[in-house]
């Protein structure tokens, strides 16, 4: 997906400290987020509603359903896209470390 920027239908952020990053996203049906990495953070998704695909560099490791998370190590790409109709609630977890959000410059993405 070449769309470096996604728009999700909701976020809420509920927690941010200098070491620590909580939020709680809605993602609307058919919606990427775009390849990127954090350097200093690992990334724990947890999926609360609907359906979530989770890729690492390019190559699908799991669809997450309610209940059910995946964790991305610092500094690898990832990617996570909600393919089905419906929309998908699910929450990032970001730590211990500062947070960024590094888009991908694979030369395939």
């Amino acid at each position: 997906m070449n769309n470096k920027q996604y728009n999700p239908a909701d976020m809420e952020v509920i927690v941010q400290s200098d070491q620590v990053r909580v939020v709680e996203f809605l993602l609307p049906p058919h919606t990427p987020v775009p390849e990127h990495h954090h350097s200093n953070t690992e990334e724990i998704c947890y999926c609360l509603s609907g359906e979530l695909a989770c890729n690492i560099q390019g190559q699908r490791q799991c669809v997450l359903k309610s209940g059910e998370r995946f964790r991305f190590a610092p500094g690898i790409d990832h990617e996570l896209i909600n393919e089905g109709d419906s929309p998908c609630r699910f929450v990032l977890i970001h730590g211990v470390g500062e947070f960024n959000f590094i888009p991908s410059n694979r030369s395939n993405r």
